[in-house]
């Protein structure tokens, strides 16, 4: 009997762990802006660039994270992007999508955190407007 519940609670809280760091390695998003710069040149390739929430998301999960000099040398800057605010592991950030597949995580300071490149095969797939 001991050693049937013994299995039963060490099922359980194996099985409250994987919960738990799963939900906790989630991107959630709070809120989302589409940003389009009129006074640049082209600002008209913006009206194509959609994102929802699902697929900011998902953009995040699937980008390949990338140093800072990597990001600033292969990074474009076109006039339209996404930005608001997200958490990851219960923290709270601000975050930013440009049309050409760079994405950036800030800190409360202002200071970028992570930098991302939509540049892997399945980003690609996923989304045609960031490659």
């Amino acid at each position: 009997m001991i050693k049937y519940l013994c299995f039963f609670w060490g099922s359980f809280l194996i099985s409250s762990c994987t919960f738990i760091n799963s939900k906790e390695d989630q991107v959630e998003i709070l809120s989302m802006d589409k940003i389009v710069d009129k006074t640049m040149a082209d600002n008209q390739i913006c009206e194509d660039f959609l994102m929802s929430e699902r697929e900011l998301n998902k953009y995040f999960k699937i980008a390949d994270e990338v140093t800072t000099s990597v990001s600033h040398e292969k990074s474009i800057m076109l006039p339209c992007k996404y930005k608001g605010e997200l958490k990851i592991k219960n923290k709270h950030y601000f975050y930013e999508v440009v049309a050409a597949g760079a994405g950036y995580i800030y800190n409360q300071d202002g200071w970028v955190v992570k930098n991302y490149l939509c540049v892997n095969e399945r980003c690609c797939s996923e989304f045609l407007n960031l490659c």
